[in-house]
């Protein structure tokens, strides 16, 4: 999904400017559900949700 690609790319460059406030929006909402953790993500697209939960821990502290 390159969605998920490009919302990691975000929330990267985010975290590295000292932005800490990022909102998040999708039409889709396989993606969403996947993000929040109530849908399975497909194997492809595992890493990259792991690498977006970091990121998002992170935005948080």
């Amino acid at each position: 999904m390159e969605e998920v690609d490009d919302v990691r790319a975000v929330l990267v460059a985010s975290v590295e400017k000292g932005i800490f406030d990022v909102k998040v929006e999708s039409d889709s909402n396989n993606l969403m559900r996947m993000i929040n953790g109530t849908l399975q993500p497909e194997v492809m697209i595992k890493g990259i949700l792991f690498d977006l939960d970091n990121y998002n821990n992170n935005l948080g502290q």
